[in-house]
């Protein structure tokens, strides 16, 4: 399955001269764990709570531009990329969410591990119903 059937298409974005009380807030009000900053609809960087909870640990977010929290080696995924072509990039990588990418570079969605997980769980117990309906079909309960 190509990612692009999985990916997230609603991502909150920003831009790396933002100041981040503002992406902080952005987080909050649509309820996400990250922000993808873009420049010209291409996804440049991440920025996400646990990188926000760092720098507050530094110090006053209140003075910091997004450039000074975000990411600096940016992985993205390609829209026809595999689910398991994606999970290796993510393991290899240690990360946890990746914008996707369509021909021209462009912001087309993101994907979390939390969406992989829940496709997975949904793959898993299709295939737990396959006994159940061979059971069923020789006449055993």
């Amino acid at each position: 399955m190509a990612i692009e059937r999985l990916a997230q298409d609603e991502v909150v974005t920003a831009h790396s001269d933002d100041d981040l009380t503002t992406v902080v807030e952005k987080m909050r009000d649509e309820e996400v764990g990250s922000v993808v900053i873009v420049a010209e609809d291409e996804p440049i960087s991440i920025v996400s709570d646990r990188k926000v909870a760092m720098a507050a640990a530094e110090g006053d977010i209140r003075e910091q531009v997004v450039e000074e929290v975000m990411t600096e080696d940016l992985i993205t995924a390609h829209t026809n990329m595999g689910m398991d072509e994606l999970i290796e990039k993510m393991s290899d990588e240690g990360i946890r969410r990746v914008p996707v990418v369509d021909d021209e570079g462009s912001l087309a969605g993101l994907v979390s591990m939390d969406d992989l997980l829940v496709k997975l769980a949904d793959e898993i117990s299709s295939l737990s119903e396959i006994p159940k309906i061979q059971s069923e079909k020789v006449g055993h309960t």
